[in-house]
């Protein structure tokens, strides 16, 4: 079956895409707001239990991709990272929503967490249209860009999603 255009699909990440991974974290935009690994590093990641890595493709082609921590038990789950090359477009909803289907329709986690860098307000408000809470600041967790930032934390579980779900539906009916 073909795909329609502009179709997202995540992925799983292997050995081979490390260098696609690399190259979203190194786009000037995430400097200072997203974390980067070494090649070790997202080796010792992907080859551990516990973690996924997703890539987010569209029409084939990577888009952006997904690290995840909790795969193992699917309980509770934390994306470490989430980046979406071309902003602006969409595909981060479609990439989150994807996401979080997987882990609360698939899985049946019973709690689904991420964390903001305290100055990246667009995540923020992003994480709180897509429907998870703000949970609580850890003050000064993270030293970036030679200072120490905030780490914002959202959350969602199984009824938060159901409702994030039923107001993209009445959102998608109001649009029509």
């Amino acid at each position: 079956m073909a795909q329609s255009p502009n179709e997202l699909t995540l992925r799983e990440g292997k050995p081979r895409d490390i260098p696609i991974v690399q190259s979203f974290e190194g786009l000037p935009e995430n400097q200072g707001v997203v974390g980067a690994w070494s090649k070790e590093g997202h080796l010792r990641a992907m080859h551990h239990a516990d973690y996924g890595y997703l890539i987010v493709e569209v029409d084939g082609k990577p888009a952006g991709f997904i690290i995840i921590k909790g795969v193992e038990a699917k309980d509770i789950i934390c994306v470490v990272r989430i980046i979406i090359g071309e902003t602006g477009r969409g595909r981060g909803s479609k990439a989150l929503r994807a996401l979080k289907a997987l882990c609360f329709e698939r899985w049946g986690a019973h709690r689904f967490w991420l964390e903001a860098i305290g100055g990246n307000t667009r995540a923020q408000r992003f994480y709180e249209r897509e429907g998870l809470k703000h949970e609580g600041v850890f003050r000064k967790h993270y030293h970036l860009g030679g200072e120490w930032v905030d780490s914002i934390i959202y959350g969602m579980l199984p009824e938060d999603y159901e409702a994030s779900k039923k107001s993209e539906q009445a959102q998608v009916s109001q649009a029509l």
